[in-house]
């Protein structure tokens, strides 16, 4: 129930930042200070030779996490363009897209409870699309 709560709020602050500015601005001064924050604690805390090992260990992992940016850059264009409570409820398909590639790639059971559960999720979705 937290995380329902702190990510609605999260989009709240989202939709209110996109209507300020353009949402490519508003991804890339949200990435900068992301980045600028968080290798300053690592520097404090591990030293500047930590982020050099990361990056010789996981360059490839690093350069994908900017897809989270490209769907982050989708979810606020479409904000831009609706209402919060259509986006935030059509993002929770990535649930059940996640679910389907757990199954998929990775082997895992999907039992009765996922299927009912994904189900209700797109039903969900369609309904909110009706209205």
């Amino acid at each position: 129930m937290l995380t329902a709560i702190f990510s609605s709020i999260g989009a709240c602050i989202d939709k209110v930042g996109v209507g300020s500015v353009w949402p490519f601005a508003y991804v890339f001064v949200f990435f900068v200070m992301m980045v600028v924050l968080y290798s300053a604690y690592i520097l404090a805390t591990r030293g500047g030779r930590a982020i050099g090992r990361e990056w010789q260990a996981n360059r490839g992992n690093v350069l994908l996490g900017g897809l989270s940016g490209t769907s982050y850059v989708l979810t606020l264009l479409a904000m831009a363009t609706s209402a919060v409570s259509y986006v935030i409820s059509a993002r929770q398909v990535s649930v059940v897209v996640g679910t389907v590639l757990g199954v998929w790639l990775l082997k895992e059971r999907y039992g009765g409870i996922r299927i009912i559960s994904s189900l209700l999720i797109c039903a969900g979705v369609v309904m909110i699309g009706l209205v």
